[in-house]
């Protein structure tokens, strides 16, 4: 009976039922990150054709995929007013060797760390804090780039849309969808206006996946671990 009464506890610990916001709500302010915390991040932008890094995806190990290394890069032709998917996401252990694999994606182009021996992504990495950036071009007649349809592991943010104005960097947070491992944040780009950008790099959008408070362990692991202190205390008097 004590083993059955045991092995219930064990079960509500290890699949205890969580919940789910039916949306998230997008702040204004960016997540203050956990110093030396692990980060992740993407980078789509569209700046003036010719320069280099201007019509590129870049995804990184770390909070700044569009410049330095260690990133991986793909190539994108933009078109002008056209509605285009884009998704980020985060494989715990989908990589070379077992490690985490981070993909990138831009309508039917890609740019993916983590799938070759020389790209390290660890494995098993959790986060709770989206920071995105929303960065315009140098005049208000230069391309511009709508942000649409953002969504977390299946669930939409609040407001829906969100336009780049000119010459301004535009930083939002996302922080209220819980600790998650595996991600995939999806969404849409659409390119407006009719000058291109005289920048390499701008209009641009980076997203960033880190922590602003410490991983916590899974909900049931104390009681667990109770429970198992309990059957072991339980054990040794059975011998005494």
């Amino acid at each position: 009976m004590k083993s059955k009464a045991f092995a219930a506890v064990l079960a509500l610990c290890l699949f205890g039922q969580g919940t789910t916001a039916a949306t998230l709500d997008v702040s204004g302010t960016p997540p203050a990150f956990l110093a030396n915390a692990t980060q992740v991040s993407t980078q789509f932008r569209n700046g003036q054709a010719g320069l280099s890094g201007a019509a590129e995806i870049y995804v990184a190990p770390d909070g700044d995929a569009g410049n330095g290394d260690p990133r991986a890069q793909g190539q994108f032709a933009w078109s002008l007013g056209t509605i285009i998917s884009f998704t980020f996401s985060y494989d715990a252990d989908g990589g070379f060797g077992g490690q985490g694999l981070l993909t990138s994606t831009l309508g039917a182009s890609s740019a993916i760390f983590g799938d070759v021996v020389g790209e390290v992504v660890a494995a098993g990495l959790s986060f709770n804090a989206l920071q995105f950036n929303l960065q315009g071009p140098n005049a208000a007649t230069e391309t511009a780039f709508t942000l649409a349809n953002l969504v977390i592991n299946g669930t939409g943010v609040t407001p829906t849309s969100f336009v780049s104005g000119f010459n301004v960097f535009n930083d939002y947070g996302v922080t209220d969808f819980g600790t998650v491992s595996d991600f995939l944040i999806t969404g849409t780009l659409e390119r407006t206006g009719t000058v291109m950008g005289t920048t390499q790099s701008r209009p641009r959008l980076d997203l960033i996946m880190g922590n602003v408070t410490p991983v916590p362990l899974p909900a049931g692991l104390p009681l667990m671990l109770v429970a198992m202190g309990g059957l072991a205390l339980m054990a040794r008097r059975r011998k005494a």
